[in-house]
């Protein structure tokens, strides 16, 4: 998935004729997670944020307790991670 949303962001910058920077190439194509289970949980939190309704917190919420304790796991060693996430 990652990999099309950097082939998409290249060449609109082609399209644009767009002259970047080694730098500015960096940054748009810097990726915040390598997870993709992380990063759609954090897109289903936001989608449900958007919603503006007391449903829709809660289950944004949710979705954003997913997002940190996975992310959690995969950066911490087992004991860590798992003292961690039962407190979430």
């Amino acid at each position: 998935m990652f990999t099309y949303e950097d082939l998409i962001s290249e060449r609109v910058a082609r399209a644009l004729n767009l002259k970047l920077t080694g730098e500015q190439i960096d940054r748009l194509t810097k990726r915040h997670t390598v997870n993709s289970a992380a990063y759609w949980a954090y897109l289903k939190g936001v989608f449900y944020w958007g919603k503006r309704s007391p449903e829709g917190f809660k289950k944004a919420m949710e979705y954003f307790r997913v997002r940190r304790a996975i992310k959690i796991l995969i950066t911490r060693s087992p004991t860590q991670a798992s003292q961690t996430v039962t407190r979430c």
